[in-house]
């Protein structure tokens, strides 16, 4: 069953370099996208590698809690538990960039994931703590680990599918 692959990017030009990495790997430019602010659109024309077009979601317009509303939107819709959700639309609302592999299979997923690592992905947990000790509020109580499998900093979205077989 495929899979969704996330990592996240304090550094537009880093998540860049990601999709570029992963199109040289073999992986479909039409499978990769990236979720960002609205103010990174002056870079949309960098999105297109020599391999094709990447897909770039921009959120921003709309006042301060639509980009925040509008990523978590998206994540969700990919199988991402909301609170995680919350959390990567608020780094995307501080400036951060997502890159997402969509339609990984088990043979690709390896190739993905340690892609997305060795760029260097934030792991959000921590963020979303650092965030927490400065005041924020953050989302509610975390959700339970079977929602997904974490490989170190970057999130592989298992679909209810395979979920409700295994």
């Amino acid at each position: 069953m495929p899979k969704t692959v996330i990592g996240l990017f304090d550094d537009y030009q880093k998540a860049q370099d990601v999709m570029e990495d992963l199109v040289d790997s073999g992986i479909e430019a039409d499978r990769i996208s990236t979720i960002t602010e609205a103010d990174k659109s002056k870079y949309s024309q960098d999105t297109t590698s020599t391999h094709g077009p990447v897909t770039t979601t921009e959120h921003g317009a709309g006042g301060m809690s639509a980009p925040v509303e509008s990523a978590t939107r998206t994540l969700l819709d990919l199988g991402m538990p909301e609170n995680k959700a919350k959390y990567y639309a608020e780094a995307v609302r501080r400036g951060g960039t997502l890159v997402c592999v969509a339609g990984v299979d088990d043979g690709d997923l390896d190739n993905a994931v340690n892609i997305i690592d060795s760029h260097g992905s934030v792991d959000i947990n921590n963020r979303a703590a650092e965030w927490r000790e400065s005041g924020w509020a953050g989302v509610g109580p975390e959700a339970p680990e079977d929602e997904v499998i974490v490989v170190e900093t970057t999130y592989v979205i298992v679909p209810e599918e395979r979920k409700r077989a295994s």
